[in-house]
Parts: structure tokens; sequence; C-alpha cells
């Protein structure tokens, strides 16, 4: 598995699969975007569940190739 972390002006871009479970993340740049927290890989659903920092009962599945931003102060 390749790490595929790449350094922009407000932070990281890494792929959702070469995170550790437990990390913050966002799916976007923009300073006002919603924090995810990486959960666990469904396999039935072939993705990676990710909890909304903002709202404890909202989720949604990320792929694992889906490319997202770290490395920001939270």
């Amino acid at each position: 598995m390749e790490n595929h972390n790449t350094t922009t002006g407000t932070g990281n871009l890494s792929a959702v699969r070469s995170l550790p479970r437990g990390e913050y993340f966002k799916l976007s740049d923009k300073p006002s975007a919603k924090v995810w927290k990486l959960g666990a890989y469904d396999r039935s659903a072939r993705g990676y569940w990710a909890e909304d920092c903002g709202d404890i009962s909202n989720g949604k599945l990320v792929k694992g190739s889906r490319v997202v931003f770290v490395g920001f102060t939270y």
C-alpha cells in the first residue's frame, strides 16, 4: 500500500485509506468546511465510516481513494 501525501499551503493532502483510524480530516480546504473523524472500514459497503465532529448523529461513507485535507489546526 502506497502513501500518497502531498503538502499544500493550508495542510496536507492524503488518501483516506492511508490515514490511521481516529484521524481528523476535512473534505475541502475551506476554513468553514466540516471536520470529520475517520472510523472503521466497512467491507460490505466498501468504504470507510466518517463521523461528523459537529453533529454526532451525522456520518457518511467515504471511499478509500478519496483525497482529503489533514494536518490543520482543529
